[in-house]
């Protein structure tokens, strides 16, 4: 029998995507009290912040960048504008603002890992990679770093080793729903997955789909793909038709509508088939 796995494995479900929680705010320290250089430069880079915190990002970028004009080695401030464009779906600005701050702070994990979130956010997916690198040697111990390098790896189709980082994440923290999920749907993209890999990513899932009360719905697409990919095809049915319940209760995009109905059609078509299209199916 043919093992049943969901879409192209050099290609990454929308259910599985970076963790962009990075430290929102980067403050001025004793150590760098000296980058403050004027009243003026610390108004404006205090303005920043209070004017990001009210929820107000354009005014915002406007203080933050009075605070670079006036003193050009302000990391924090070139941290602080490069979160805040990020944010504003902006990633492309907000990489060069990051690069700066990494200029200036080399060793500093905050500074790397949201430079790389922004490589990401912009498709600069290999320059992603180079940074995910570096912050994981400086900060092995943080599992959404490993989770985040495992989306990048799997952005290249490099499912082996994305799933590596995938069980590295979880690992270090055991009831991590996302890493979960995306060691999952990385074993069940392998183009020569074997049972036993199948029967692991149905393992992971199943738990992960436990700890969000079955209510996470990019879990539960994962969930339904896992048990067809073990072959259980009307189990994999009866989940996706829970998923799309749940997608309309949750007002889900038109396009995940039709993902979830898609799958659930074609896992439909399998039932009783003694051989499965390895392509087949969505992801």
């Amino acid at each position: 029998m043919v093992l049943y796995a969901p879409g192209h494995p050099s290609r990454t479900s929308r259910s599985v995507g970076i963790e962009n929680s990075s430290r929102p705010y980067l403050p001025v320290s004793r150590n760098t009290q000296g980058l403050l250089r004027s009243a003026f430069t610390e108004a404006h880079f205090n303005l920043g912040h209070a004017q990001f915190e009210v929820g107000n990002p354009t005014n915002a970028v406007v203080h933050y960048q009075h605070a670079i004009d006036s003193n050009p080695e302000f990391m924090q401030a070139y941290y602080n504008l490069g979160h805040i464009l990020l944010v504003s779906g902006k990633p492309h600005q907000a990489v060069d603002q990051l690069q700066h701050a990494a200029g200036l702070a080399p060793s500093s994990a905050d500074v790397r890992y949201l430079l790389a979130n922004a490589f990401m956010l912009d498709q600069q997916i290999d320059l992603a990679l180079e940074q995910y690198v570096e912050v994981i040697a400086l900060r092995p111990e943080q599992p959404r770093y490993r989770y985040n390098f495992g989306v990048a790896l799997s952005h290249k189709g490099q499912l082996h080793t994305a799933a590596t980082e995938f069980r590295a994440a979880i690992q270090l923290n055991h009831n991590y729903v996302a890493a979960r999920n995306g060691l999952a749907h990385a074993l069940i993209g392998l183009p020569e997955r074997k049972l036993k890999q199948a029967q692991e990513a149905l393992d992971t899932i199943e738990l992960a789909a436990n700890l969000t009360d079955h209510e996470n719905l990019p879990v539960l697409q994962t969930l339904a793909s896992a048990h067809a990919a073990v072959g259980d095809f009307q189990q994999a049915v009866s989940i996706a038709e829970r998923a799309m319940k749940l997608a309309e209760i949750q007002s889900a995009t038109p396009a995940t509508m039709a993902q979830i109905r898609k799958q659930c059609e074609q896992y439909l078509a399998q039932i009783g088939t003694p051989q499965v299209d390895v392509n087949s199916t969505p992801q």
